[in-house]
């Protein structure tokens, strides 16, 4: 296989939720080759030394992009730093994720294909703006172009612009099982198991098939707080027991 794909992550001050989504991303992704842009609105250069090679590249990125007004309610920084990474890769297929987010399990042979039919598959929607979101949200590369998607076109919120385009363009999009939009799955947590220890927190599942139909399976949480309100540490140790 010599399809392959591009992770883009923007990081403030979060070198050590970063940390843990890198290692998921090493350990869950296959059998693509892949490359991981980590944008930087802070300064952690040096914390992420132990990353650089073949697979890794770090991006300083801008925390001082103005924020733009409403009907836009994210970090605009966030936004022009999710760009920054695309345009920066090469790569067949793009791949968006938050820092406070990480992989659960094997997923690209259950998702990549999807993209055949699909300008987009995300893992959960907001109702309240009318958009997918990119915590986890993968894309070809050439529909990105094609379609002239740019990120820092900050749409409703961070990744909106992927909804809008899929509107104009009359496009399908994919949001998959989570418990972000359907609460009842929060009691199967591989994390968490009905957010008894941590009390925040998504999940989103892939179906994979069996003799008589399919099972849910675990492949992406995401903690779903950020750095705005503060981080449980317990997250970290939840998080880096299940990596082991």
């Amino acid at each position: 296989m010599n399809k392959n794909i591009d992770f883009v992550i923007v990081s403030y001050k979060s070198f050590a939720m970063a940390d843990l989504l890198i290692r998921s991303i090493h350990k869950y992704t296959s059998p693509y080759d892949y490359h991981i842009y980590l944008v930087d609105n802070s300064d952690e250069c040096d914390l992420f030394e132990k990353y650089k090679g073949d697979k890794f590249t770090y991006l300083k990125g801008d925390n001082t992009v103005p924020q733009k007004r409403f009907p836009s309610q994210i970090s605009s920084a966030h936004s022009h730093g999710l760009q920054q990474g695309i345009e920066n890769g090469s790569a067949d297929y793009i791949c968006l994720l938050d820092v406070d987010t990480c992989f659960l399990n094997e997923w690209t042979e259950y998702v990549i294909p999807r993209l055949d039919e699909h300008l987009f598959v995300s893992h959960r929607w907001e109702e309240s703006r009318q958009i997918a979101r990119p915590m986890f949200l993968v894309t070809k590369r050439e529909y990105c172009s094609k379609y002239k998607i740019d990120l820092s076109d900050a749409y409703q919120d961070s990744g909106g612009i992927f909804t809008k385009r899929s509107i104009e363009h009359n496009l399908s999009y994919e949001i998959l099982i989570n418990s972000y939009n359907e609460k009842r799955y929060q009691k199967i947590h591989a994390i968490d198991p009905g957010r008894k220890i941590i009390g925040s927190g998504e999940q989103a599942f892939v179906q994979v098939p069996t003799d008589s139909s399919y099972e849910l399976v675990p492949f992406f949480w995401h903690y779903g707080r950020g750095t705005v309100l503060g981080m449980d540490e317990k997250w970290y140790e939840l998080l880096g027991e299940y990596l082991k």
